[in-house]
């Protein structure tokens, strides 16, 4: 396939020109796990640091790491301190010091990618990534190569010892769809919010995020899987004088109230009329504590 965009460079960069060689498992491993952009950087730096002179550890200076990646000093230092945190990169004191004096760190790529602290990492074996050997003389399907490879007694004994070494921790339980849980009845609750709340503005057109809020909030817990839940809420709706606009120019509507934050203000007693205000918070408290006394069910 020719490159469409080749006849705009003015460069052609080449194998030969030089090139930085990295172990497959890593390379995939740094591909599936969850890093920062700062994070691959400082990776990609680190192996042009060392991996790339055929070293396994280098001296560099946080001025270095700024200028390769285009990131602030500030940033290079928080993001290797947490890098050596989620044990991607190791550090130790260097007896170099850089041009100004100050002294500098030794750092190192740790390649035993299975004890890092990251998360999606997979662990996989050179001989599971499909990439075909000298000796394999597997078939070319249209843009499938399918590999006819033999694992040898070697690569079979590396693949035992590292689903070994991975920790149970790390292993998590495939994710469970919740069990019976009855579909959301839209139209109903549409049809019974039109009968407890007819001063409340009509649905017209129940909107597909609308259709998504709703059916959120149905699913969030057993006990609202109900329309007689359904109807103490449009109650509750019904109580507030702020939400039926009878203090202000503004009316809920079905679409509002089942928005998470509004929901939940409702639920909590956000809207509940509090009273008259008669300025004092005190004379206040004292009395919305006196009608809630006669609002009780006490004898």
């Amino acid at each position: 396939m020719k490159n469409p965009w080749k006849r705009y460079s003015k460069i052609n960069p080449q194998r030969e020109s030089g090139n930085r060689q990295i172990c497959n498992e890593i390379f995939h491993a740094l591909m599936s796990g969850s890093f920062t952009g700062a994070e691959y950087k400082i990776i990609l730096a680190l192996i042009d640091k060392t991996w790339g002179f055929k070293k396994t550890t280098d001296a560099i200076s946080v001025a270095q790491f700024s200028k390769m990646t285009n990131l602030s000093k500030r940033t290079v230092q928080r993001t290797l301190k947490k890098l050596n945190a989620l044990r991607v990169v190791y550090m130790s004191p260097s007896t170099i010091r850089a041009s100004t004096g100050s002294p500098l760190n030794n750092y190192s790529l740790n390649k035993h990618y299975d004890t890092w602290r990251v998360e999606g990492c997979q662990i996989v074996q050179g001989c599971q990534l499909g990439h075909p050997s000298k000796t394999d003389k597997g078939d070319i399907q249209g843009q499938t190569r399918v590999t006819q490879m033999t694992p040898t007694k070697e690569t079979s004994t590396k693949e035992t010892s590292t689903k070994e070494s991975v920790s149970r921790e790390t292993l998590k339980p495939p994710l469970q769809k919740p069990q019976n849980v009855p579909t959301c009845p839209h139209q109903e609750i549409i049809t019974l919010y039109h009968e407890l709340l007819p001063e409340l503005p009509r649905v017209k057109e129940w909107t597909d995020p609308q259709r998504g809020y709703l059916k959120t909030r149905w699913r969030e817990k057993p006990e609202r899987q109900n329309l007689e839940w359904w109807k103490e809420f449009f109650l509750a709706i019904k109580a507030s004088d702020f939400l039926m606009g009878r203090v202000k120019d503004f009316q809920a509507n079905l679409g509002w109230t089942v928005q998470r934050s509004k929901f939940n203000n409702i639920i909590n007693g956000q809207y509940r009329n509090h009273g008259p205000r008669t300025g004092s918070v005190q004379t206040d408290n004292n009395l919305r504590a006196a009608q809630a006394f006669m609002e009780s069910d006490y004898e």
